[in-house]
């Protein structure tokens, strides 16, 4: 069952930015569907959270196709 946010009434992601990270940086690069079958999410929530993450700088994506292919942010990762 979803959880909800008391004060706002959003639903609360079950995986965290972090958990996304990780696997990116493990598992990664990593196509939309691949993200989204990994996690339980449908491809567009998965698109969601990952351009999130992209405007944050976290990740960056690449066309590769008719697909996005996403991985972590080059300087980031050296930042760490």
């Amino acid at each position: 069952m979803k959880q909800r946010d008391s004060d706002t009434g959003q639903y609360t992601p079950a995986h965290s930015n972090s958990d996304l990270l990780d696997y990116l940086a493990t598992d990664g690069p990593a196509g939309t569907q691949a993200i989204a079958d990994e996690f339980g999410y449908t491809q567009p929530t998965a698109y969601r959270r990952l351009r999130q993450l992209e405007q944050a700088g976290e990740v960056d994506s690449q066309r590769v196709g008719n697909a996005l292919l996403w991985s972590i942010n080059d300087t980031e990762a050296t930042d760490k």
